[in-house]
């Protein structure tokens, strides 16, 4: 039915359909607010609840056995037995939560490590490469990253270790071509002096 609507919407060359056909949509939309708000308020706070009770699970299993972790890819297992959630989950829903528990310090280090590299990749575009707005894109890839495994498990299925691969993999290639240009146009007595080349009008 919506596929048709939308279908003759589109294909329509009559103004006067079109229009009414909007018109339509947007009083159906109007008249049942109520419904539609509920719903998505009944899903939002169920979805979070959810989250919320995971996480909390998740720290509880992380403070049992805080040095070494419970293992690599006991999150399956783990998450499974949370008694707190409605559903059943393969995961945390949250990355930092999953390296904690399976890793224990080893996931801090690993944590760290992200954000020493994010902010010495930023550090680097901004100061050596005089490149500020590759600083700026490497900040917010490391961002959406982060911001990112709050909500979802990045770490967890391949096709979102291929998302993490892949932006890690475009801030890298960014930074090797402001690296590779920078050397170009920077006499080696000026690299080895740690000056910045001037620019060339």
């Amino acid at each position: 039915g919506v596929a048709g609507l939308t279908a003759v919407f589109f294909l329509s060359r009559l103004y006067t359909v079109r229009t009414v056909m909007v018109l339509t949509g947007l009083y159906l939309l109007y008249s049942n607010v109520p419904f539609f708000s509920s719903v998505y308020e009944q899903n939002l706070n169920f979805s979070a609840r959810e989250r919320l009770a995971l996480y909390e699970y998740g720290v509880w299993l992380w403070e049992q056995r805080m040095i070494t972790g419970w293992g690599w890819g006991s999150t399956t297992d783990l998450a499974r037995l949370a008694s707190t959630t409605q559903l059943v989950y393969p995961h945390f829903h949250h990355t930092f939560v999953q390296l904690l528990v399976e890793a224990g310090v080893v996931g801090w280090l690993m944590i760290g490590t992200f954000l020493v590299i994010v902010l010495n990749g930023a550090r680097v575009a901004f100061l050596r490469f005089r490149q500020p707005a590759l600083s700026v894109l490497v900040i917010a890839g490391g961002l959406t990253l982060a911001i990112a495994g709050f909500f979802e498990a990045m770490l967890y299925g391949a096709d979102r270790i291929m998302v993490v691969s892949i932006i890690l993999c475009l801030m890298t290639r960014a930074l090797k071509i402001a690296e590779e240009e920078f050397y170009e146009s920077t006499p080696a007595f000026e690299i080895s002096r740690g000056l910045q080349p001037e620019h060339q009008s």
